[in-house]
C-alpha cells in the first residue's frame, strides 16, 4: 500500500509476508516466514496472536501488525476488489490478455 493509507483488515485466504515492524517482534522471528516468504491466512482470532498463517505446510500465529498482504488469495477464496494504494502482481493468466501483455508490469514485477 502507499504510505500514509490505512490498510484492510487480513481475511481468511489473503496471501501475506512480514511487513517492516515485524523485525520488532519476537514472536514473529521465530515463526514460519522468512522476510520475502509468502503464506496464507488460515484462521482468524480475536486476540493478541489473531493471525494465523500456513507456509509451506507449517503454521505460525502471529499478530496483525507483523503481517502485510501481498494482494492475492488462496485459490478457491473469493477476491476482494482492489483499493486504490493496493500493490498488485500480473498473475499468470495474464499472458492469455492481449491488453496486459502491453500494460508497464511484466510477470514477476
Amino acid at each position: 500500500r502507499q504510505q500514509g493509507q490505512q490498510a484492510r483488515p487480513l481475511s481468511v485466504g489473503d496471501k501475506v509476508q512480514l511487513s517492516s515492524d515485524s523485525q520488532k517482534d519476537e514472536n514473529a522471528k521465530r515463526g514460519v516466514l522468512q522476510l520475502g516468504d509468502i503464506g496464507v491466512v488460515v484462521e482468524m482470532k480475536q486476540s493478541q496472536r489473531g493471525v494465523k498463517v500456513d507456509a509451506k505446510g507449517r503454521q505460525w500465529w502471529y499478530t496483525a501488525q507483523a503481517l502485510q498482504s501481498v494482494g492475492g488469495r488462496q485459490q478457491g477464496q473469493q477476491a476482494r476488489p482492489l483499493s486504490v494504494g493496493d500493490k498488485v502482481q500480473l498473475s499468470s493468466d495474464s499472458q492469455k490478455d492481449e491488453n496486459a501483455k502491453r500494460g508497464v508490469l511484466q510477470l514477476g514485477d
